[in-house]
């Protein structure tokens, strides 16, 4: 298995929308392996309540698994020594994990993805804390070329325009089970001939979101921004926020 880093990650993503190729970075975590086998007791995870589980929701999370192209990249929380995936700065409580939790991870969602190529579900986040010049970077590329940013209504749009550009039209999604709505939030999406590129910050919910644009064939790359747009705007949702001590104000700063 080659598990691509940070870094490596980044790239990759960059190149696939500097060259106008359709797919999707799609960060699954534990929360969708434990989705995928209807073993989820919560809504994915408990720090966020963007899904409910329900057959429908477990169905299509599946799917997103077993999506395949040139332009997908599917990702997994393999930060470990054993898959390689353990960067510098990483450990116990920001994002490192033992051996025997990425063996169990691998072992519950084996059934449904074989993984051969896997890259980093943290890449943006991670980068951004500890080589935040790399993020800003990757951050400045896209600025300016994504159409539509889809989120809860918690994020900030004023952030969200900075980070993204002006021109990034907002689609507010509801800070709870979310994937009930999916329909009505994906009716939302004005799809054009032109190359598009979204942004979803939904948590599982935005991966079967994805996985429905893909399968349509719509010319457009989707990216799972992550936690770090919760860290631009003030809402501590993840462990890593407040254990790197992320400076927000400086981060943005940096744009």
């Amino acid at each position: 298995m080659i598990f691509h880093k940070s870094i490596a990650t980044l790239q990759k993503i960059e190149n696939l929308i500097s060259n106008k190729i359709r797919g999707a970075y799609l960060r699954f975590g534990d929360g969708d392996v434990n989705l995928a086998n209807g073993l989820s007791i919560w809504d994915c995870n408990d720090n966020d309540m963007y899904n409910h589980k329900n057959i429908k929701m477990i169905t299509e999370i599946r799917e997103c698994f077993r999506l395949e192209g040139p332009g997908i990249l599917k990702t997994l929380p393999l930060y470990c020594n054993k898959y390689d995936g353990l960067e510098e700065g990483m450990y116990p409580g920001n994002h490192e994990c033992s051996d025997e939790w990425a063996d169990e991870l691998l072992d519950s969602i084996n059934y449904w993805w074989n993984p051969i190529e896997v890259y980093s579900h943290c890449a943006l986040h991670f980068l951004s804390s500890h080589k935040p010049e790399i993020a800003q970077q990757f951050l400045r590329s896209i600025k300016g070329k994504v159409d539509i940013f889809i989120g809860g209504l918690n994020i900030d749009s004023k952030i969200v325009h900075y980070v993204l550009g002006d021109q990034c039209e907002i689609i507010s999604v509801p800070d709870k089970y979310c994937s009930l709505e999916l329909d009505n939030i994906e009716s939302k999406i004005k799809i054009k001939d032109d190359y598009q590129l979204v942004v979803t910050c939904m948590g599982c919910a935005g991966r079967v979101l994805q996985k429905r644009l893909y399968t349509k064939k719509y010319n457009m790359f989707t990216f799972d921004f992550g936690s770090l747009m919760d860290a631009l705007c003030g809402i501590n949702s993840r462990a890593w926020i407040n254990l790197t001590g992320f400076d927000k104000d400086k981060f943005l700063g940096g744009l």
